[in-house]
């Protein structure tokens, strides 16, 4: 018999059911977070503290190491260097990728199909199978080494 301060038996497995999902879901975003939380907080310790034993659960936080990477380090040229190649591969890839994928979805033409299974061997093929072509092309256009090359290279190999 089901009191109506209590709610029906249904509801109170449904209940019951959603407050485990919600448990196990904040069981494992804890378990994921854990990992990035433990670089954070290793970030933000000296030297001494990193490598003291046991760990040290409390400790005061210092910026002295990002003060240091930032200023000394060849951080900023490194990260300017990755913002441009993929920024150059993204834009290359949607660039290209868009109106393609739009042809190929709203258009009829002769040889779609063949076009589908070309993209499809071009998948299969493992990226180091196109690396010497690809490093020919680029000495012969004059762009090996250079940040061009990178972005064209992910536009291709990219997974």
């Amino acid at each position: 018999m089901s009191s109506p301060f209590l709610g029906s038996r249904k509801s109170r497995r449904k209940a019951l059911k959603l407050f485990f999902t919600y448990v196990a879901l904040a069981t494992l975003v804890i378990v994921l977070l854990f990992p990035v939380l433990w670089i954070l907080s290793i970030s933000l310790k000296t030297r001494l503290q990193v490598i003291s034993t046991p760990p040290l659960l409390i400790w005061t936080p210092t910026l002295d190491n990002y003060r240091e990477v930032l200023s000394k380090g060849a951080f900023i040229p490194g990260l300017w260097n990755s913002l441009l190649v993929a920024g150059g591969s993204v834009l290359l890839s949607l660039g290209i990728g868009v109106p393609a994928a739009y042809s190929m979805a709203r258009l009829r033409y002769a040889g779609k199909e063949t076009i589908y299974y070309i993209l499809l061997l071009m998948r299969m093929l493992p990226p180091i199978a196109v690396l010497i072509p690809m490093y020919m092309l680029f000495d012969a256009l004059g762009i090996r080494n250079t940040r061009a090359s990178v972005a064209l290279a992910y536009t291709k190999i990219g997974r």
